[in-house]
Protein backbone atom coordinates (compact mmCIF):
# COMPACT_ATOMS: atom_id res chain seq x y z
CA UNK A 1 0.00 0.00 0.00
CA UNK A 2 2.79 2.23 0.88
CA UNK A 3 4.15 2.33 -2.93
CA UNK A 4 0.61 2.59 -4.41
CA UNK A 5 0.26 5.96 -2.51
CA UNK A 6 3.75 7.21 -2.77
CA UNK A 7 4.61 5.96 -6.47
CA UNK A 8 1.15 5.67 -8.06
CA UNK A 9 0.87 4.70 -11.68
CA UNK A 10 -2.24 6.36 -13.04
CA UNK A 11 -3.99 9.39 -12.31
CA UNK A 12 -6.73 6.67 -10.47
CA UNK A 13 -4.75 5.43 -8.44
CA UNK A 14 -3.33 9.17 -7.09
CA UNK A 15 -6.73 10.19 -6.47
CA UNK A 16 -8.29 6.77 -5.09
CA UNK A 17 -7.15 6.92 -1.32
CA UNK A 18 -6.55 11.02 -1.39
CA UNK A 19 -6.59 13.95 -3.39
CA UNK A 20 -3.40 14.65 -5.47
CA UNK A 21 -2.19 17.69 -7.49
CA UNK A 22 -2.19 16.47 -11.11
CA UNK A 23 -1.01 18.48 -13.90
CA UNK A 24 0.05 18.36 -17.07
CA UNK A 25 3.99 19.34 -17.93
CA UNK A 26 6.66 19.28 -20.72
CA UNK A 27 9.65 17.68 -20.61
CA UNK A 28 12.22 20.82 -21.60
CA UNK A 29 15.79 18.60 -20.96
CA UNK A 30 17.69 15.76 -19.29
CA UNK A 31 20.60 15.36 -17.36
CA UNK A 32 22.13 13.58 -14.58
CA UNK A 33 19.11 11.44 -13.96
CA UNK A 34 16.98 14.28 -13.62
CA UNK A 35 14.67 16.25 -15.85
CA UNK A 36 13.74 19.68 -16.08
CA UNK A 37 9.95 19.99 -16.95
CA UNK A 38 7.69 23.20 -17.67
CA UNK A 39 3.76 22.61 -15.92
CA UNK A 40 1.45 23.82 -18.60
CA UNK A 41 3.88 26.89 -19.40
CA UNK A 42 3.69 27.92 -16.19
CA UNK A 43 5.94 26.70 -13.35
CA UNK A 44 9.43 24.19 -14.35
CA UNK A 45 10.12 21.75 -12.23
CA UNK A 46 13.46 19.43 -11.85
CA UNK A 47 11.88 15.87 -11.28
CA UNK A 48 13.73 11.84 -11.24
CA UNK A 49 14.52 11.08 -14.96
CA UNK A 50 14.03 7.94 -14.11
CA UNK A 51 10.04 7.19 -15.03
CA UNK A 52 10.06 8.52 -18.20
CA UNK A 53 10.69 6.77 -21.88
CA UNK A 54 13.38 8.44 -23.54
CA UNK A 55 10.73 9.51 -26.72
CA UNK A 56 8.20 11.22 -23.92
CA UNK A 57 7.96 15.00 -24.41
CA UNK A 58 4.08 15.22 -22.55
CA UNK A 59 3.25 13.59 -19.16
CA UNK A 60 1.26 13.84 -16.07
CA UNK A 61 2.64 14.48 -12.40
CA UNK A 62 1.30 13.41 -9.12
CA UNK A 63 2.11 15.51 -6.75
CA UNK A 64 0.44 14.43 -3.06
CA UNK A 65 -0.63 18.01 -1.35
CA UNK A 66 1.37 17.12 2.20
CA UNK A 67 4.24 16.55 -0.14
CA UNK A 68 4.79 20.56 -0.12
CA UNK A 69 6.85 22.08 2.06
CA UNK A 70 5.85 25.64 3.16
CA UNK A 71 7.55 28.78 4.61
CA UNK A 72 6.54 32.45 5.11
CA UNK A 73 9.90 33.26 4.69
CA UNK A 74 13.04 32.82 1.62
CA UNK A 75 13.65 29.10 1.84
CA UNK A 76 17.21 28.42 0.55
CA UNK A 77 18.50 25.94 -1.44
CA UNK A 78 19.82 24.75 -4.92
CA UNK A 79 18.56 24.25 -8.48
CA UNK A 80 17.22 21.04 -7.87
CA UNK A 81 14.73 21.29 -4.56
CA UNK A 82 12.02 23.15 -6.74
CA UNK A 83 11.69 26.42 -4.52
CA UNK A 84 9.16 28.82 -5.96
CA UNK A 85 7.06 31.54 -4.36
CA UNK A 86 2.99 31.75 -4.17
CA UNK A 87 -0.23 33.09 -2.52
CA UNK A 88 -2.26 31.02 0.26
CA UNK A 89 -6.35 31.95 -1.84
CA UNK A 90 -7.87 29.67 0.73
CA UNK A 91 -7.25 28.06 3.87
CA UNK A 92 -9.66 25.09 5.14
CA UNK A 93 -9.05 24.00 8.37
CA UNK A 94 -9.56 20.73 8.74
CA UNK A 95 -8.91 19.72 12.15
CA UNK A 96 -4.92 18.46 12.36
CA UNK A 97 -4.66 20.09 9.24
CA UNK A 98 -5.23 22.71 6.56
CA UNK A 99 -6.24 22.45 3.05
CA UNK A 100 -4.51 25.67 1.41
CA UNK A 101 -4.91 26.57 -2.33
CA UNK A 102 -1.79 28.01 -3.19
CA UNK A 103 -1.46 30.11 -6.43
CA UNK A 104 2.02 31.00 -8.11
CA UNK A 105 2.69 34.11 -9.60
CA UNK A 106 1.99 32.09 -13.09
CA UNK A 107 -1.47 30.99 -11.61
CA UNK A 108 -1.15 27.63 -11.13
CA UNK A 109 -3.31 26.10 -8.43
CA UNK A 110 -1.44 23.50 -6.07
CA UNK A 111 -3.65 21.98 -3.05
CA UNK A 112 -1.52 22.37 0.00
CA UNK A 113 -2.40 20.37 3.14
CA UNK A 114 -0.06 21.50 6.08
CA UNK A 115 -0.31 20.89 9.79
CA UNK A 116 -1.83 23.45 12.05
CA UNK A 117 -0.31 25.66 13.75
CA UNK A 118 1.32 25.42 17.17
CA UNK A 119 3.27 27.77 19.42
CA UNK A 120 6.56 27.13 18.20
CA UNK A 121 5.16 27.03 13.69
CA UNK A 122 4.75 29.78 11.60
CA UNK A 123 1.10 30.24 10.93
CA UNK A 124 -0.25 30.05 7.51
CA UNK A 125 -3.39 31.81 6.78
CA UNK A 126 -5.24 33.05 3.39
CA UNK A 127 -3.95 35.98 1.69
CA UNK A 128 -0.14 35.20 3.10
CA UNK A 129 3.07 34.90 0.43
CA UNK A 130 4.61 31.39 0.79
CA UNK A 131 7.82 30.05 -0.43
CA UNK A 132 7.01 26.51 -1.57
CA UNK A 133 9.70 23.82 -1.74
CA UNK A 134 8.90 20.29 -3.96
CA UNK A 135 11.57 17.55 -3.41
CA UNK A 136 12.33 15.99 -7.04
CA UNK A 137 11.52 12.02 -5.84
CA UNK A 138 7.59 13.63 -4.60
CA UNK A 139 6.90 14.28 -7.61
CA UNK A 140 5.51 11.19 -9.79
CA UNK A 141 5.31 10.89 -13.58
CA UNK A 142 1.56 8.98 -14.07
CA UNK A 143 -0.49 7.77 -16.78
CA UNK A 144 -3.65 8.61 -17.56
CA UNK A 145 -6.61 6.41 -17.15
CA UNK A 146 -8.67 4.53 -19.81
CA UNK A 147 -11.64 6.09 -20.33
CA UNK A 148 -13.13 2.56 -21.00
CA UNK A 149 -14.42 0.46 -18.34
CA UNK A 150 -11.89 -2.52 -16.60
CA UNK A 151 -12.79 -6.02 -17.02
CA UNK A 152 -13.98 -7.17 -14.20
CA UNK A 153 -12.79 -10.62 -14.63
CA UNK A 154 -9.02 -9.77 -14.62
CA UNK A 155 -9.74 -9.19 -10.69
CA UNK A 156 -9.11 -11.90 -8.53
CA UNK A 157 -11.82 -13.22 -6.00
CA UNK A 158 -9.53 -13.20 -2.99
CA UNK A 159 -7.09 -10.18 -3.14
CA UNK A 160 -3.57 -10.64 -1.25
CA UNK A 161 -1.06 -7.78 -0.15
CA UNK A 162 1.23 -8.71 -3.18
CA UNK A 163 -1.51 -7.31 -5.65
CA UNK A 164 0.25 -4.78 -7.81
CA UNK A 165 -1.31 -1.81 -9.09
CA UNK A 166 -2.22 -2.86 -12.18
CA UNK A 167 -4.11 -5.58 -10.73
CA UNK A 168 -5.93 -3.28 -8.63
CA UNK A 169 -6.61 -1.47 -11.99
CA UNK A 170 -8.10 -3.59 -13.73
CA UNK A 171 -10.99 -4.90 -10.89
CA UNK A 172 -14.13 -2.76 -11.28
CA UNK A 173 -14.71 0.16 -8.92
CA UNK A 174 -16.57 -1.56 -6.17
CA UNK A 175 -13.99 -4.30 -6.21
CA UNK A 176 -11.10 -1.92 -5.84
CA UNK A 177 -12.78 -0.35 -2.82
CA UNK A 178 -13.74 -3.74 -1.74
CA UNK A 179 -9.77 -4.70 -1.66
CA UNK A 180 -8.20 -1.31 -0.09
CA UNK A 181 -10.97 -2.53 2.41
CA UNK A 182 -9.09 -6.08 2.54
CA UNK A 183 -5.48 -4.16 2.81
CA UNK A 184 -6.74 -1.53 5.55
CA UNK A 185 -7.79 -4.29 8.18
Amino acid sequence: VHEIYHQPRTTFVANFIRQANILPATVQSRAGGYAMVQLDDKLPLVILDERIDDATESLLLSIRPEKIDLQKSPIAGSERDNIFEGGIREEIFKGATDQLTVTTASGLELTVVAANESAHEECLAKGDKVWCRLHPSDIVVVQEESTAPPAPSLMPENPTNSMTEETIWTGTSSQVKNFWLFVAC
